[in-house]
């Protein structure tokens, strides 16, 4: 009886484990976010909207806000650059 269990269970685990699983959707770098702003805000909104939850703790959130940072970081550093050459 017990044998006749464990080749059950196994062909069963084998089956589950031979259907096709959905691909992944690709990861966006932090360059993908440095380019596309709309996403960018989307993904940010989404994140804080859900803080202290585990949407809010996603790879893709961190990517996001980095992206973020550093556009942030370049405006500010283009914006300091034209007031020295215009004084």
């Amino acid at each position: 009886m017990k044998f006749i269990f464990l080749i059950i269970l196994s062909a069963m685990s084998l089956v589950a484990c031979s259907q096709n699983a959905p691909a992944p959707a690709p990861s966006r770098t932090i360059a993908y976010f440095v380019e596309h702003e709309a996403e960018r805000d989307s993904v940010i909104t989404t994140c804080k909207s859900a803080q202290s939850t585990t949407p809010a703790q996603s790879e893709e959130c961190g990517t996001a806000m980095v992206a973020d940072q550093q556009v942030a970081r370049e405006a500010y550093m283009k914006q300091r650059l034209s007031d020295k050459a215009q004084r």
